[in-house]
């Protein structure tokens, strides 16, 4: 079972690279000021999470396994633990990482003319 969770792991930073390199073999095709900025992103946030996991990884290995299981094993199952140390240290990287950038609207560069009548 402890296998599976780390697998699961593995897939979330994985999801953002193959999303990145999509995006762009994309701005090949087309290059735009936007498509680079948005893998740019993707590549930010897939490194943000694949040190997460590997802090997770660590935290896991080092920590939770042999001192604090044999404490919460009887109150808690194991599986239950591994399933909510990553969202744990996601949070706290967020924290520690700072917000994103503010999203800024512009505004529209043509706006729409309507009839009225």
């Amino acid at each position: 079972m402890e296998t599976a969770v780390f697998v699961i792991w593995g897939i979330l930073p994985s999801f953002f690279f193959l999303m990145a390199l999509w995006g762009w073999l994309e701005g090949l095709r087309s290059s735009t000021k936007k498509r680079t900025d948005e893998v740019r992103d993707l590549l930010r946030q897939g490194a943000f999470i694949l040190c997460c996991v590997a802090a997770t990884f660590g935290l896991y290995r080092l920590i939770v396994t042999p001192y604090l299981n044999p404490i919460l094993e009887p109150f808690v199952p194991p599986f239950l633990v591994q399933l909510l140390l990553l969202p744990l240290v996601l949070y706290i990287g967020a924290l520690l990482a700072g917000p994103s950038k503010e999203i800024k609207i512009s505004k529209a560069p043509y706006p729409t003319k309507r009839r009225r009548g």
